[in-house]
């Protein structure tokens, strides 16, 4: 796995959240997890993004009336890297219609994540006890290309199945 940070473009809005989108070039998958999805009928995602802050964190945090606010957040972070870790794990999430959905993420380590959240806490765009998203990575999903919306370290630990690798 590289341990060398890789620059990102800034954050984009769109489909209703802000996301960084990633060229699959920039993704060394291992063999492991390539074998592991294959075999169990994961299909590896054709967009792949790290999502700063989704449409149901928005949502929930009333963010969603601050688009330009959270835009000039954007704008005063400078540093956009990311580094990939050598962790995947399987995750699943029973749906509103009672259908599981399964993905298989990457975590990343990604600082410029804790800064966007702190400097939209202390603009008071989100309350000051809303949590920062775990960064991560979905690579593979199971019958949909949507992935898990994982808002918070609870989300995460409630998703988890396991670590694959």
């Amino acid at each position: 796995m590289d341990t060398n940070p890789i620059s990102l473009p800034s954050p984009l809005y769109d489909l209703g959240f802000y996301s960084i989108p990633l060229s699959p070039s920039l993704l060394s998958i291992p063999e492991r997890i390539l074998a592991f999805a294959d075999k169990t009928e994961f299909k590896q995602k054709i967009e792949v993004h790290l999502t700063l802050i989704s449409q149901k964190a928005l949502d929930q945090t009333g963010a969603v009336g601050f688009i330009e606010e959270i835009d000039d957040v954007i704008g005063d972070i400078t540093e956009w890297e990311m580094t990939p870790k050598n962790k995947f794990y399987l995750m699943a999430k029973k749906g509103s219609d009672g259908s599981i959905k399964e993905s298989i993420i990457q975590m990343v380590h990604f600082p410029a994540m804790e800064e966007f959240y702190e400097m939209l806490r202390k603009e008071k765009i989100i309350a000051e006890n809303s949590p920062t998203p775990p960064p991560h990575i979905t690579l593979f999903t199971k019958f949909d290309d949507n992935g898990i919306s994982i808002n918070s370290q609870d989300d995460f630990d409630d998703y988890i199945i396991r670590q694959i690798y």
